[in-house]
């Protein structure tokens, strides 16, 4: 019988495992005097676009969850942003569901992430480039916090609140509408990729706790 995690810790083990390993990454990601393991990191961990969908010969099948630790080596903020959030919605949900089924659902929503993302590229025809970042996952994560906390009110620049459902609804729909007019450079389906993955995720998990 699962039973919910005692107490409540503001800094998971989950969650500041994850802190630290992205920060490591990036650091020697951005950092390296070598270009070579630049290059090298970027080619075999950074998600490639596969060569049966019309890409180089890159791809690899760990890169949809290697990618995930991976953040723009010149944007801090790329990192700063996606370890807040995880942070910020990511504790409460660790401490419901506990560290072993939330690390799942960060990685579950990461890689089906990656997976729409691939798919909806080669269904738009779209020029492949790589991919990086957790926001697959962390989209996952905002998704379970909406979820469980559908009411809580979230401070927009710290001072306009806002529904955890609304706010939600207003990014799939940013996301929707920016993917589908080719909006910025963002992958906006890797986004929505992770809002779907976490919803099959947090049902499966669902319907396995009743019985």
């Amino acid at each position: 019988m699962y039973q919910a995690p005692r107490g409540f810790s503001i800094l998971p083990p989950v969650i500041k495992n994850l802190i630290i390993l992205n920060g490591i990454v990036y650091l020697f990601f951005a950092f390296s005097t070598i270009p070579v393991i630049q290059n090298w990191m970027m080619n075999y961990l950074a998600l490639q676009y596969p060569s049966f969908f019309g890409g180089a010969n890159d791809f690899y099948p760990h890169q949809l969850i290697t990618y995930m630790f991976l953040h723009d080596p010149s944007s801090l903020f790329h990192l700063f942003f996606n370890m807040f959030a995880l942070w910020m919605f990511g504790a409460a949900i660790e401490n419901i569901m506990g560290s072993k089924r939330f690390l799942s659902l960060y990685l579950v929503s990461g890689f089906g992430a990656g997976i729409i993302h691939l798919i909806v590229t080669y269904a738009q025809l779209s020029s492949p480039v790589p991919v990086v970042g957790a926001s697959g996952a962390i989209y996952g994560i905002l998704f379970a916090y909406a979820y469980y906390f559908p009411n809580q009110p979230i401070y927009l620049y710290f001072f306009i609140p806002v529904k955890a459902k609304y706010l939600m609804a207003g990014l799939i729909l940013i996301d929707l509408f920016s993917g589908l007019t080719g909006g910025g450079d963002v992958a906006h389906f890797a986004h929505l990729g992770g809002v779907l993955s976490g919803w099959l995720f947090l049902n499966v998990y669902r319907l396995k706790r009743r019985f």
